[in-house]
């Protein structure tokens, strides 16, 4: 009887702890791309130009702070449009607070599922000072590292709750 007890007890633990510790790597493993994606755009730390959709001028620097926590990126910085957006590390999400010079404060959380080690995608959750079914904000954000001192993103805006504009930058590091 205490033999067919523990065989039992052993079965049962053959049976459930490997599906549960698939799903713990697929967790670890999530949490590691967001990580490693944070991480590379630490480096991003500098100034960069290049161009804006429409031939205009395109500058941004980014700055590390809060003891290395948090990304802040400045968008046309000592202009009257500049902006900054907010990237840090909220548990396993790497999420962003985009502060735009329309007013509001959409936030958006990076998207491991549709990013690449080479693609940073970011998705909007909610925004503050907002309605997001009528009011124009950042919904989206794409960023393609081409390499250590070249980037592109593309910055998707919705007003009226669906697709209105996409603002794509092209930059490199200002040596």
């Amino acid at each position: 009887m205490k033999r067919q007890t523990i065989l039992t007890v052993l079965s049962l633990v053959l049976i459930l702890v490997p599906p549960l510790a698939a799903g713990q790597e697929k967790q670890a493993a999530g949490l590691s791309t967001t990580q490693s994606a944070f991480e590379i755009m630490k480096k991003w730390a500098g100034e960069w130009e290049g161009e804006a959709t429409g031939g205009e001028k395109g500058r941004m620097i980014y700055r590390l702070t809060g003891a290395g926590s948090a990304l802040m990126e400045t968008l046309a910085p000592g202009t009257p449009h500049e902006m900054i957006s907010m990237y840090h590390m909220n548990g396993p999400d790497l999420v962003m607070t985009h502060y735009c010079a329309v007013g509001n404060q959409p936030h958006l959380r990076f998207d491991p599922a549709a990013s690449k080690p080479d693609r940073f995608v970011f998705t909007f959750v909610s925004g503050s000072n907002m309605d997001v079914t009528k009011d124009m904000h950042i919904h989206g954000v794409v960023f393609r590292v081409v390499d250590g001192d070249h980037m592109e993103s593309e910055w998707e805006s919705y007003k009226d709750g669906k697709a209105a504009d996409t603002m794509k930058f092209v930059v490199a590091r200002k040596k």
